[in-house]
This record gives C-alpha cells, structure tokens and sequence, in this order.
C-alpha cells in the first residue's frame, strides 16, 4: 500500500517540478493578443512638482446583459489635491476567504471639482483566457496595475457581474495617502517599461496594495495570511488602525462598508456624479447609526478631512446628473 502511494507521491512531485521549472523559462511580455479591458498600458508623465499626466485611465460603460463599451482617457492629477483613499472587497461566492480588492485616491481641487481614480492590480489576460489561481503560481498572466474610473471598476463588479461590494475609507494623514499614491506611480512606470508576471501568492491584488502601505507606512499591515487569503484583508487592516476607531466591531465596519445597492442605484450617472453620490448615501447611513459625539469627531485622517467637503459639494454634484 504504501509502496504504490509512495509511487504515486513521487509522480506527482517530478510533474509539479517540470510544470514549475516550464514556467521558470517563461519570459513576460506587453505584446500579446491582450482582452479589451486589458488592451493598454497605463502610466504617468511628470507634469510640474507633484503633477502627473496619467495616460490610458480605463473609461468602459458596463451595463447588465449587454457588452462593455471601450473608452479610455488621459487625466492630469496633483497630489496636492489628494483628499481621500478608499479600499474595496469583492468577496468571491466561492468563499469569503478569498476575495478581489482595489484602491480608489479622490481628488479635489480649490473650487470643489473632483476626480476620483482607482487602481486595480490584476491578472492581464489574453483574448479567451480564464484566470485560476493555479494558472496564476505557472506565470501564466503578466501583472496589470489597472487603473480607472472609479464607476468603470465599481460596476463591472456590481452591475455586470452582479457582485457584493465592500468600500472602506482609510483613515491615515494625507501625508501617507500621497506617498501610497506616489508608490503606485513609480511602480505603474516601472510596470510599462518591463512587464513581470503576477502571481497567485506573492504579487496578487492585495499583497501589492499591502507593499505600497508598508512602503509609505512602514511595518503597518505586517505580513499575515490575509496576504493570501484576500477575504481577510480588510479585517487585517481595521486590526492595524486603518479603518478608523478600533473601538468599533468590525462586523459594523463591514455594514457600513456595503456599497452594492448604491453602485447599482447611481450607475447611470456620469463618473465623478457617481463617486460623490454613493459616498454622500453611504455618509447619511453611517451618520444615522453613529452617536451625536462620534460625528462631530474629525480625526486626522484624509477621509475625515474631505467629509466636510462632500457634505458641501456631492448634493449639488449629485442633482446635477440625476
């Protein structure tokens, strides 16, 4: 008996190493046969101190039932405008173990205009091509850092694919918001100019976003299993501080993080209508559970920053697209 499972053992052993030595010989490449959402590159241009030209922002029009609609744009940013950061959970229905999650950073200028960005890092996949998370360990996909309207994201996850999602804002100074950012171009950049591989376990959605915090904030989301177990990561970061007041449960964090019904709700809006209206709707739900004394309490964070100027801005922002 043991003999023949000892047999088998090693068959398996030799076939895992010569799948795995294969995929060490596999060099990445940008010129490949690439999926529409996946068909450029992005990157950023210098444009003064602190200013970036970002090129190839994704723009597509999802809607349930129907085909994407390609666009994509060129925006300029300044990180002197940068107000508020927000990490999203796309839990899969396999298990909440496992999950998508992405980055929004908004901006507002002096006179209450704002653009809100996210950044997605992802498997790049090729026309008919499925992801799996043991084609993802074969170097079967380059890695993306996909960056986008926040609507683009948000409803291919909610309206299109019909997903549960989860948006948190990160309470941190607005000093650390701009070095997370400033991290992401650098590595988008690099990204453009040499193509590497994704990888299931160590340059996965999460772990990514995790090495841009750490990197701004060294040492704040130490390594752990949500860096695999992607469900976990936003436990993992209310755990480190930086979803706000720990004395909070988060199962309540998670509540208020619930976002799907408002995706769906103002997914005709135009892009930056959308953003504001959905956290304006998020604001008024957590404002109606929260005591008279925590919603006066402003924090230092960049999110509690901007909450003033959504509460001056997203209701006429809002009316005007509806």
């Amino acid at each position: 008996m043991w003999g023949f499972v000892g047999r088998v053992a090693i068959v398996v052993i030799v076939f895992a190493g010569l799948l795995f030595g294969i995929a060490q010989v596999k060099t990445p490449r940008h010129d490949r046969d690439w999926a529409p959402q996946f068909a450029r590159v992005a990157s950023f241009d210098p444009n003064g101190e602190g200013a970036y030209v970002l090129q190839n922002l994704r723009a597509f029009d999802h809607r349930a039932g129907k085909p994407s609609l390609p666009s994509w744009d060129t925006i300029e940013l300044d990180v002197a405008e940068l107000m508020e950061v927000w990490f999203f959970v796309e839990p899969f229905p396999v298990s909440d173990l496992f999950a998508h999650t992405f980055v929004s950073f908004v901006f507002e200028d002096d006179v209450g205009s704002r653009k809100t960005i996210s950044i997605s890092v992802e498997a790049r996949r090729e026309n008919g091509e499925k992801y799996t998370p043991l084609a993802g360990l074969m170097r079967e996909f380059e890695l993306s850092y996909v960056w986008s309207t926040e609507k683009d994201v948000a409803t291919r996850i909610v309206v299109k694919q019909g997903r549960d999602l989860f948006a948190y804002p990160i309470v941190r100074p607005r000093e650390t918001a701009v070095r997370v950012f400033e991290h992401f171009v650098e590595q988008t950049n690099a990204l453009a100019a040499t193509p590497r591989f994704y990888d299931t376990v160590t340059s996965n959605c999460t772990n990514e976003l995790f090495k841009a915090v750490n990197k701004a904030y060294p040492g704040s989301v130490p390594a752990g299993p949500a860096w695999l177990f992607t469900g976990l990561s936003a436990s993992r970061l209310h755990a480190s501080g930086h979803l706000g007041d720990d004395d909070v449960p988060f199962s309540q964090i998670k509540a208020d993080a619930a976002v799907d019904d408002f995706i769906r709700e103002y997914a005709r809006f135009t892009d930056e209508a959308f953003s504001a209206a959905w956290r304006q709707s998020r604001d008024q739900r957590v404002s109606r559970r929260l005591p008279v004394q925590r919603q006066s309490a402003s924090g230092d964070g960049a999110h509690a920053q901007a909450h003033a100027h959504r509460a001056r801005n997203s209701a006429s922002g809002t009316a005007d697209n509806a």
